[in-house]
């Protein structure tokens, strides 16, 4: 109850049926007590006491005496009224304070030769409480803050001054106002927002937010909430036991390790299911994952990051590219490393290159003859899992090609023969009406006995 407004209140209701006592009462003198209000606030902290003579006759020697529980106060502790007339009343004001309890309140007089008493209770209440709670997005990634709001509920019955503080611990809390004034049964919203330190790591993180209040008393209130801290790739599958995105770079490693070595099978004709064959065969995209790891742990030695921990977008971008191209280097060494053993024959291929991819796979000038479609060719190499074949090539010159190419008891002369080929060699690609026109690449074909790739016509 308010000083002020509360009192008078309080006086009206007391003192009115006093009036109706000023009759006269037949009886001896007897004492009534009246507690209003029966409840009060340590903010509000008084009450009034009404002690009345019910009786016809006046009591003498009242007393008035206050008895609070330990840790409540009460003033006076003790009052002295003197003699109350028949029917007469009066009104004593006590100030409470301290712990919340009840106060016995007894009156005593003395009516005639008879000793008479009354008793009232006044409650010490603890004030109306103000509370706070915090509710909204509870999810917190690197990309996207927890938008929350902090809901302020004053049930005193005066405005309550409230400051605000919120922490999160290693991570960056906002609060979009800290003080404000929230007036009696009412609530009010404050914005939280919490944003998440460079290095993220997984599992929980809680919010504290104190409010300070001041209204019907002084009052610390603390809420709490947990938020879940996770990494924004986390939304997706999880291959592996870990996020997507990091078993990205492993796979666009193989990605561009199969597209690079596709491409030097294309260029001779060949076919290669460059990226597709990641997709064909699942069990690339478990090799996939296994690089991403490897990768992962080189990047935690040199970065000090750990990845399966902790990360960034920029980290996955920055790894994704440096494994990429490692993935395209590997592929370009090894189509590197294959063209040194097997030369690479096109359609378009000179007879002189045809020739010396022949020697380098055989010093025979005798070759396998395959039959493709209703053609035939005689094998120029194997590139991989294809067939390089060429129609009989035949040359008109003298000299040291010749000479070689003429002494049949050397095993190596067909490979000496192209050594000695000059910059004009006269070759030339000599199809019969069933050979093939000119050489190409082959995945399947036929047997079909024996020739020679080289014959002289001089």
């Amino acid at each position: 109850m308010r000083v002020g407004g509360g009192v008078v209140a309080a006086v009206l209701v007391l003192v009115a049926p006093g009036a109706a006592d000023a009759q006269e009462a037949p009886g001896p003198g007897s004492l009534t007590v009246e507690a209003a209000p029966a409840e009060v606030t340590a903010a509000a902290g008084t009450a009034l006491v009404r002690v009345a003579n019910g009786g016809g006759s006046p009591v003498t020697g009242v007393t008035v005496e206050a008895v609070p529980p330990d840790g409540t106060t009460v003033t006076p502790r003790e009052t002295r009224l003197g003699t109350l007339p028949a029917g007469g009343s009066t009104l004593v004001e006590l100030r409470l304070g301290g712990t919340p309890g009840v106060v016995a309140v007894r009156a005593d007089g003395t009516a005639g030769a008879v000793a008479v008493a009354a008793a009232a209770t006044v409650e010490l209440t603890v004030p109306a409480p103000s509370t706070i709670a915090i509710v909204g997005n509870t999810r917190l990634t690197e990309r996207s803050p927890a938008d929350l709001q902090v809901v302020v509920t004053n049930a005193g019955d005066t405005t309550a001054e409230v400051e605000l503080t919120a922490d999160a611990g290693d991570h960056t809390a906002t609060l979009e106002r800290t003080s404000l004034s929230v007036a009696p049964r009412s609530a009010e919203r404050v914005g939280l927002t919490v944003e998440a330190d460079d290095e993220l790591r997984r599992g929980a993180v809680g919010v504290v937010v104190r409010a300070e209040v001041a209204g019907d008393g002084t009052q610390d209130v603390v809420a709490t909430r947990e938020l879940e801290v996770a990494l924004a790739a986390d939304a997706l599958p999880g291959p592996l036991g870990v996020g997507s995105m990091l078993v990205l770079p492993g796979l666009v490693a193989l990605l561009a390790f199969f597209e690079v070595r596709a491409s030097d099978r294309r260029r001779i004709g060949a076919r290669h299911p460059g990226a597709k064959a990641v997709w064909d065969d699942k069990t690339w995209i478990l090799l996939g994952g296994i690089v991403s790891l490897a990768a992962a742990a080189v990047y935690t030695l040199v970065a000090g990051r750990d990845l399966l921990d902790v990360y960034e977008l920029s980290d996955i971008a920055v790894l994704t590219i440096v494994v990429g191209a490692l993935g395209a280097g590997a592929a370009l060494v090894a189509n590197w490393q294959h063209r040194r053993d097997v030369p690479a024959v096109v359609e378009t291929s000179p007879v002189t290159d045809v020739l010396r991819a022949a020697a380098r796979s055989s010093g025979s000038v005798t070759r396998r003859r395959y039959k493709v479609g209703d053609r035939y060719g005689l094998l120029v190499q194997r590139d991989g899992a294809a067939l390089v074949l060429s129609p009989p090539i035949c040359f008109e010159s003298g000299g040291p090609v010749r000479k070689a190419f003429d002494d049949t008891k050397d095993p190596d002369r067909f490979a000496k023969a192209v050594a000695a080929m000059p910059a004009d060699f006269d070759g030339r690609f000599d199809p019969g009406a069933d050979d093939i026109a000119g050489p190409i690449v082959v995945e399947q074909a036929v047997e079909a006995g024996q020739g020679d790739l080289l014959v002289y016509k001089g």
